[in-house]
């Protein structure tokens, strides 16, 4: 983390001008790891705070600096892991995708689309909100999906298995997953995981002020 914003701070001193993108990794890594509660994830977010405080000092005549991230974290215990694939709920499933916390199906037949998100009502309906693409859509996109490009509507999913809270997703066709293991989780709606973090400071105030 020091060598990153060593770099800008040294770049930006010496006049550099132009957009720096610092991209922390580590915190996700440690989330999904071991929680966003763990020791080893405050002990990060505390190292980023500290050097973050540091760097803004250094180059605050120097640029606007902006703080966020692209997701939040929410920790499922192994008591939430949900497995899917052993039963009906496959049937006309061509391919899963989406993230555990947010299964998107496709259909080989999308005409069945009701059918199936009716058995997967039937076994999951009490650990996830089950949707299909269209109430996705204006639910969550106000329309946006349909008027979105072809290349972009296909590969959106039919149905939508979005996990309630503390719950996640797992093919029971492969128990020995490594991605089993992690605690961390997102791609689900609730406000843990959409809500984050946009701070400005620097020269400008207000994003309304940067210009790339």
């Amino acid at each position: 983390i020091d060598e990153r914003f060593d770099v800008v701070t040294k770049s930006l001193l010496a006049g550099g001008r132009g957009l720096f993108f610092i991209y922390i990794s580590d915190l996700d890594e440690a989330a999904h790891h071991s929680g966003c509660y763990s020791d080893l994830w405050l002990s990060r977010a505390e190292a980023l705070d500290a050097r973050l405080k540091t760097f803004a000092h250094d180059v605050a005549h120097h640029a606007t600096v902006v703080l966020t991230a692209d997701h939040g974290v929410v920790d499922v215990a192994l008591s939430g892991h949900i497995d899917f694939g052993l039963g009906p709920e496959m049937n006309s499933v061509e391919s899963v995708g989406g993230e555990p916390r947010c299964l998107q199906l496709k259909l080989a037949n999308p005409e069945a689309i009701d059918a199936v998100a009716a058995v997967w009502r039937e076994r999951f309906g009490e650990v996830a909100d089950i949707r299909t693409r269209d109430e996705v859509d204006d639910l969550f996109y106000g329309g946006a999906l349909e008027g979105a490009p072809l290349s972009v509507r296909e590969r959106a999913g039919d149905i939508y298995v979005i996990a309630k809270d503390g719950f996640v997703f797992y093919d029971g066709r492969e128990p020995n997953s490594a991605n089993r293991t992690m605690v961390g989780q997102h791609g689900g709606p609730s406000d843990q995981e959409m809500e984050i973090p946009l701070i400005v400071w620097g020269q400008s105030s207000t994003l309304d002020e940067i210009v790339v």
